[in-house]
């Protein structure tokens, strides 16, 4: 994704988002396939701010992080 975001999904850093070269996020929500690729726990945070932002809406993860997922709260 190449954004830096919160644990709600919003930008952290205006300034830095406007120098990052990739797709926007509110262009990302549109697209009909966004997919998440991660592993490893340390992830979890990162990938629960994408999933409940709306980034992304396919998942390939390994089994660590989806245990962690399950019980991310």
């Amino acid at each position: 994704m190449s954004r830096f975001i919160d644990e709600e999904g919003q930008l952290v850093n205006q300034e830095l988002d406007q120098r990052t070269v990739g797709i926007e996020l509110a262009d990302l929500k549109k697209k009909e396939y966004s997919i998440l690729v991660a592993g490893g726990a340390k992830k979890a945070a990162a990938v629960q701010a994408v999933l409940k932002a709306g980034y992304a809406n396919q998942g390939i993860f390994d089994v660590v992080l989806a245990q962690h997922l399950m019980h991310y709260g």
